[in-house]
């Protein structure tokens, strides 16, 4: 279902690593984590070259296994830097921002000056008294989620500046309608659509559609759409397509409840008069989009749309507790809703 719409006003997102690495003034604690995988990776980058010029491997050291050593961590953070003003420690996922590490907690008031630990995580516990609100207080926390339209279009106009490319307003629209959101996605596509184009500065939507490939919601999305159709035959040709394509079975049926669940949402809230730029926003998605939604929203009734997405929410829970495949769950709900 749709979320709750917070009443909490966001805070706008701060560069921190930019306005330290400025300054000159950097922590001792810097904990990175989010969505927004690439963007993460950049701030870590960034804040390494700051931190430890002309790559003095003496001074950096980095720390990725499951089973990290914290002992032998604190006592290489204990460690005076070799003939340099810090020592960095990297630490990529170690889980102790989400599953609470006393022994890092106890340690880290007692970090020396001469050290800098750079945490990266895909996970943290948020809340007084954690190790994250430890950090928040005395270091900096930087979390990097899915950047906003206008700030995902600056970013490609450096990526395509650098590259002595350009791209005009309608070939960027059907760019992002097609990579999606995530940065780690768009610079994979802009890469390639670079390569392609060797020669030519001028990257057209007809360069796009010949190198980019549709992400997985596009073609769930077209699968939607022949179950609408009741295009039983369709249906089961784009099913294919996607296992031929190694999609995982288990992905689509959760975006299948996903695109079911907004189909639904988006006839409700029509039905009650709410203008589409509204329903729009609500529902995280482009003005563009709604329109295509609301067509294939009409081909249900609200039954049916409820139905579906019950059934599919019931297939996530069978997959998952192991009572039948996600394969013939993935079949079975493409054959009953896709029957005439």
């Amino acid at each position: 279902m749709a979320e709750r719409k917070s009443t909490k006003k966001e805070e706008p997102f701060v560069d921190w690593v930019a306005e330290d690495i400025k300054s000159g003034e950097f922590k001792n604690i810097y904990l990175l984590f989010g969505t927004e995988s690439y963007m993460l990776r950049w701030g870590r980058s960034r804040l390494i070259k700051a931190l430890v010029p002309d790559a003095d491997e003496m001074n950096l050291t980095v720390y990725e296994d499951k089973s990290l050593d914290l002992e032998k961590i604190i006592e290489q953070a204990d460690t005076m830097p070799f003939f340099a003003e810090r020592r960095v420690i990297l630490i990529k996922d170690s889980g102790w921002f989400k599953n609470a590490n006393e022994r890092l907690k106890k340690y880290l008031p007692n970090l020396p000056s001469t050290t800098v630990m750079i945490f990266c995580e895909k996970e943290v516990r948020k809340g007084k008294g954690t190790i994250f609100d430890y950090v928040s207080t005395n270091g900096r926390s930087i979390e990097y989620n899915t950047l906003s339209r206008s700030d995902i279009e600056k970013n490609v106009v450096i990526f395509l500046n650098r590259a002595g490319r350009s791209m005009q307003r309608p070939a960027f629209e059907h760019f992002i309608e097609r990579v999606g959101m995530q940065m780690q996605d768009i610079s994979i596509e802009l890469e390639k659509l670079i390569c392609y184009t060797e020669g030519r500065q001028m990257i057209g939507i007809e360069d796009i559609d010949a190198v980019v490939s549709p992400r997985l919601e596009e073609h769930v999305f077209d699968l939607t759409n022949a179950i609408a159709e009741k295009k039983r035959k369709a249906a089961l040709d784009k099913y294919y397509e996607l296992m031929a394509l190694k999609s995982d079975p288990m992905g689509i049926i959760i975006l299948m409840t996903r695109q079911f669940n907004r189909l639904m949402l988006i006839k409700s809230m029509r039905a009650k008069g709410i203008d589409r730029s509204k329903v729009a926003k609500c529902l995280g998605i482009s003005d563009k989009a709604i329109p295509i939604n609301e067509r294939l929203a009409s081909r249900f009734t609200m039954e049916e749309l409820k139905s579906a997405v019950s059934d599919c929410v019931d297939t996530e829970e069978a997959v998952k507790g192991g009572r039948m495949s996600d394969k013939l769950g993935l079949e079975t709900l493409i054959v009953k809703y896709a029957a005439n």
